[in-house]
C-alpha cells in the first residue's frame, strides 16, 4: 500500500501475531484501536483485511484506508461500545467516533447490535471525508425483528461546523436515518447509494437530513424505505 499525503504510514493487520508491534508494514497492530493511539495528526493508517471488532475513538486528523471496501470490516463491539458520544443531544454510539478532521477510504463499518439503545455508525464533529465506505446493519434485533422502534441507528452522523464529503459510498439496512447533518459547514453528498429496511410497520426511515448549513445532494439513489403502520403516521 502507498501512502495517500504527507505524515507517517501505519499498518494495522488483525493476523499480526507480534508481541511488540511497531506499525511498519512488517510489524504491524493488530487492532485499528492501537494504531490510532500511536498515530500522530497527518497520519494515514493502512488497515489489511480482516475483521476487526472494535469501536473507534479518534481525536487527531487521520486517514483510514482500507485495503479493500469488502475486505476490512470495522464490527461493532456491545461490550466496549462509546457511551460518552452524543448526536443532537442524545447517545450515538457510535462505531467510528472522530472529533478531528477524519478520511475513511475503502472499507466497511457493520453492526447489528441484539441491545436497545445501542448502536450509531459513524459520528464526526469536525471535517469528515468518505470514499468507497459501506456502512450497514446499523440496527437493533431487541425485538426479535430485523429493527426495533428505538429512534437509533443512524449510519453517518456529522455535527458541529466541519465540512463534509461524502461519495461513492453505500449505506443500507439502517434503523433510522441513513446520513444526518447538523453542521453548519458545507456537505457534498453526491453518487452514493441509500438503502432501508424496505415496507415495514416498526419505525419511519430518513434518507439524508440537513439540520443546518449548506449541502449539494446529487446522483444518490435512495430506495426501500417505507413505513406502512395503519395509522396517524404512516
Amino acid at each position: 500500500a502507498v501512502a495517500l499525503a504527507d505524515g507517517a504510514t501505519i499498518y494495522v493487520d488483525n493476523a499480526a501475531e507480534v508481541a511488540e508491534p511497531d506499525g511498519s508494514a512488517t510489524n504491524p497492530y493488530a487492532t485499528i484501536g492501537a494504531a490510532v493511539a500511536a498515530a500522530n495528526g497527518g497520519d494515514i493508517i493502512i488497515i489489511q483485511n480482516g475483521t476487526y471488532n472494535e469501536n473507534v475513538t479518534i481525536d487527531n486528523a487521520l486517514t483510514l484506508q482500507g485495503e479493500s471496501e469488502d475486505g476490512v470490516i470495522i464490527q461493532f463491539d456491545y461490550d466496549t461500545r462509546n457511551t460518552e458520544a452524543t448526536f443532537a443531544g442524545t447517545n450515538a454510539y457510535p462505531i467510528v467516533y472522530s472529533t478531528a478532521n477524519l478520511t475513511l477510504e475503502n472499507l466497511t463499518i457493520a453492526g447489528h447490535t441484539t441491545k436497545h439503545h445501542g448502536i450509531g455508525g459513524v459520528l464526526a464533529t469536525a471535517d469528515l471525508m468518505m470514499t468507497n465506505v459501506t456502512v450497514k446493519d446499523i440496527r437493533c434485533t431487541a425485538d426479535g425483528g430485523e429493527i426495533c422502534g428505538v429512534q437509533y441507528g443512524r449510519g453517518i452522523m456529522v455535527e458541529g461546523a466541519g465540512d463534509v464529503d461524502i461519495t461513492n459510498c453505500t449505506i443500507q439496512d439502517f434503523q433510522k436515518n441513513a446520513i444526518d447533518l447538523n453542521t453548519t459547514g458545507n456537505s457534498v453528498i453526491e453518487n452514493n447509494t441509500i438503502t432501508g429496511v424496505g415496507e415495514q410497520q416498526t419505525i419511519a426511515q430518513n434518507g439524508v437530513v440537513v439540520r443546518q448549513g449548506d449541502a449539494t445532494i446529487s446522483g444518490n439513489t435512495i430506495s426501500d424505505m417505507c413505513y406502512n403502520a395503519d395509522n396517524e403516521w404512516a
